[in-house]
């Protein structure tokens, strides 16, 4: 028996059997959605032709950028034009406070388990990701309850 990519013809043609049956899920539920029922008027807007037509061209950018360019360039390259998306679009300065916030809940996070860690070693795992989840969600829950106790204490109120 042929095996391709280590699947047998059976799991092949499972693979086939289901892959047919997603896309006619995925099909129908488009069909249903946006051509005849309730967004059937945005695919209609001559807006949103114009918005398929920037995301394509936003898309052929950043791939042409990922192709010829290399390392701290690339980078560059690619926040330039995701800046200037942002910018086109008025939204460049939400995101960068976003950011700025997301940034002041992590270092919150990192301040607070390094205060309780003293004395016990560092409590360092090594992963970096697994590190900037967790004082993610320390800053979180320190902010969320510093809330609760200025709401309890009628401190800020909005009246």
């Amino acid at each position: 028996m042929e095996r391709f990519f280590g699947l047998s013809k059976k799991e092949k043609a499972l693979w086939l059997i289901a892959a047919l049956a997603v896309t006619g899920a995925i099909v129908h539920g488009f069909d249903r959605l946006f051509l005849k029922g309730v967004f059937s008027w945005h695919i209609a807007a001559p807006e949103f032709r114009a918005m398929m037509l920037e995301l394509a061209a936003l898309f052929a950018v950043l791939v042409l950028l990922g192709r010829y360019t290399r390392g701290r360039v690339r980078l560059a390259a690619m926040a330039a034009v995701y800046a200037a998306a942002l910018w086109i679009h008025v939204i460049l300065i939400p995101v960068l406070v976003s950011g700025a916030y997301l940034l002041y809940l992590c270092l919150t996070g990192k301040w607070i388990r390094r205060l309780l860690s003293l004395g016990r070693g560092s409590g360092r795992s090594g992963a970096v990701r697994v590190e900037a989840g967790r004082d993610f969600l320390v800053g979180s829950m320190a902010v969320i309850c510093l809330f609760c106790l200025m709401s309890a204490a009628h401190v800020g109120t909005i009246s």
